[in-house]
């Protein structure tokens, strides 16, 4: 599966990043659903939400690390960078980010106490847009201060390194 990956564009993977969240929400919510409706069901009826709920995590995981090595490597021209971190910039997605964290406190408020696994369905999407969004992040061109950092290669060295810890003098 890791190379089919490896052959994506960036937008290819947030779709595929997307549907496979979509897999691990309905893993989560639907097993809370049922037993906030009070519906008792068998371990065997379960196993579909639970294989989605796998291969939607499976999915997740392999194409966040396929695109954050991606752009970590410059295996995308910057021509292909922009689109998706238009589309992440983007206020509506900061909307979403913090809209999907106030349902999952709202599942949690509303799950009678006896399964919060219904947040899960709405923080798992949230943690990876989070994801996401740092490894499209470009990077930083960070200024030293030559004032500072005299020379910021030079090792550290000292004449007490491996000798035992000397008392303190008045």
């Amino acid at each position: 599966m890791k190379s089919l990956l490896e052959s994506r564009t960036p937008t290819q993977l947030l779709w595929i990043i997307a549907a496979s969240n979509a897999l691990v929400s309905i893993g989560f919510a639907t097993p809370y659903v049922r037993s906030w409706l009070g519906h008792r069901v068998s371990s065997s009826q379960n196993l579909p939400w639970i294989v989605a709920l796998a291969i939607g995590f499976i999915g997740t995981l392999l194409s966040e690390a396929a695109l954050k090595e991606g752009v970590a490597s410059e295996q995308w021209p910057e021509a292909l960078l922009v689109t998706p971190r238009k589309l992440l910039e983007h206020p509506a997605i900061s909307v979403l980010g913090w809209s999907l964290i106030v349902a999952s406190f709202a599942a949690i408020a509303f799950s009678r106490g006896h399964n919060i696994g219904g947040a899960w369905a709405f923080l798992a999407p949230s943690m990876s847009l989070n994801r996401v969004r740092a490894s499209l992040r470009p990077p930083a061109n960070v200024a030293t201060n030559r004032g500072l950092l005299s020379n910021p290669s030079k090792p550290l060295l000292s004449e007490h390194w491996g000798s035992p810890p000397r008392p303190f003098s008045d």
